[in-house]
């Protein structure tokens, strides 16, 4: 019998891979690098923050739809929407927070669940990493 609490990281996992993905993807091929980063202009070296937090969300996203070290893939997608809440935040009031919020807010909830057991990690490995 399928149960809520087996199924509900599956789901948690493959809408917040998407929506990581996408967000890295669209970061890199639509909007451009060099657009991102000028709009990152509060950190030193915006062009290299602006490509870390793409690989993070290209890599992290993939990981999270294949369930593969999901518990480590979490950690750094919820630090830079923890960053990325914090900055919006502070320049564009808490109204403009809520995506970055709910990001970060799965991410965690990942890190305590885990890949559930319809996962990679699981099938590959017998457990999660």
């Amino acid at each position: 019998m399928l149960q809520y609490k087996t199924i509900a990281p599956f789901v948690l996992r493959i809408f917040l891979g998407i929506v990581f993905l996408h967000a890295g993807l669209s970061k890199l091929l639509i909007r451009g690098t060099e657009s991102f980063a000028a709009s990152a202009t509060f950190f030193p070296y915006p062009l290299i923050w602006a490509w870390f937090v793409i690989t993070i969300e290209i890599i992290g996203g993939f990981f999270l739809i294949i369930g593969l070290f999901t518990k480590w893939s979490s950690i750094p997608l919820a630090t830079i929407m923890t960053v990325a809440v914090t900055t919006l935040w502070l320049s564009k009031g808490f109204y403009a927070t809520y995506a970055a919020l709910l990001g970060a807010t799965g991410c965690i909830v990942l890190f305590i669940l885990g890949a559930g057991i319809y996962s990679l990690e699981r099938a590959a490995f017998g457990k999660e990493w």
